[in-house]
């Protein structure tokens, strides 16, 4: 858990702003309910691993991919 806020209320009011609401969010948790996933999906997010399923080099997997689909989104 993050001080003062929860990972979905930080998420939730950075889709919210108009300035913020494009860029791209890897949810990096141990929660790892499907409610929970679904949920960070629903909000905006583009990739959730959960910690402690993930070897380091899955989150670098997903980090190159999710950044080749931005690159190819901006041609």
């Amino acid at each position: 858990m993050m001080p003062i806020k929860d990972g979905f209320a930080a998420l939730q009011e950075l889709k919210a702003d108009p300035n913020l609401r494009d860029v791209n969010v890897i949810v990096l948790s141990n929660l790892s309910q499907d409610d929970d996933i679904n949920k960070a999906k629903v909000l905006g997010a583009d990739e959730f691993i959960v910690k402690s399923h993930a070897t380091l080099g899955e989150v670098v997997e997903k980090v190159v991919s999710l950044l080749a689909k931005q690159k190819q989104h901006e041609r």
